[in-house]
């Protein structure tokens, strides 16, 4: 099984900035562990996203 994450930042018109946080799973396992883990990988997903935003507004 391969996972591949991402983190793309989109500038906004206002200057701000969106960030997306993507992750990909291939494999002949990636069903398998998708229906297994996919709960717990979109949590660690959003306390990532949740820590950034943050950080950032931190200044």
């Amino acid at each position: 099984m391969r996972t591949t994450a991402e983190h793309r930042l989109l500038p906004l018109p206002d200057g701000r900035t969106l960030v997306e946080l993507a992750m990909t799973q291939s494999g002949p396992l990636a069903g398998p562990i998708g229906w297994l883990y996919g709960e717990l990988f979109r949590r660690y997903l959003r306390m990532e996203a949740d820590g950034l935003r943050r950080r950032c507004e931190q200044g």
